[in-house]
């Protein structure tokens, strides 16, 4: 019943307006649609920064048919720079706003691991508009399975030199 998300993704169609976590492949066409009761920014977090870009939605009904994947609980330190990280999202497939709707991923490294934000990107494999609040997953020393690292933050404006979770 709980979805992370970016902190710069909660309520941005104003406090009033209705609001869903859809599932599935096309964002147009979920194979499930939860209403969200409740949102909640991380309290550091600030519209004129990145630091702290976190956030909750607590949906109205509990979702069966995703499996969860567990948060990582172990810091990130500069030791993860070249590590692969997994973004999933349905954001854009360039700065120019065209291909979005449809859950992409990609795999590259980490290129920066700072004290609140992990930087990524390869040529021609990017984060773009639209996979904000996306997970990043990595699997870490000694696990077999990934585990939610962070959430896509921000990037370039054209999708093609870097991208920041947080």
């Amino acid at each position: 019943k709980t979805v992370l998300t970016a902190a710069h993704c909660i309520r941005v169609y104003g406090a009033q307006a209705p609001y869903y976590v859809a599932f599935g492949t096309y964002a147009t066409q979920p194979t499930e649609t939860v209403r969200v009761v409740a949102q909640y920014k991380h309290p550091s977090y600030t519209s004129s920064g990145s630091s702290h870009d976190f956030g909750l939605l607590q949906l109205a009904t509990a979702v069966t048919s995703v499996t969860p994947i567990e948060l990582n609980s172990k810091p990130l330190s500069s030791a993860f720079v070249g590590k692969p990280i997994r973004h999933a999202g349905f954001g854009v497939t360039s700065g120019a706003g065209s291909g979005g709707g449809i859950k992409r991923q990609v795999t590259y490294n980490v290129r920066q691991v700072t004290s609140a934000l992990i930087e990524s990107g390869a040529p021609g494999k990017q984060t773009c508009s639209g996979d904000s609040g996306g997970p990043a997953f990595m699997v870490m020393p000694g696990a077999t399975e990934e585990t939610v690292v962070g959430v896509v933050s921000f990037g370039d404006q054209n999708c093609t030199m870097f991208g920041e979770d947080g």
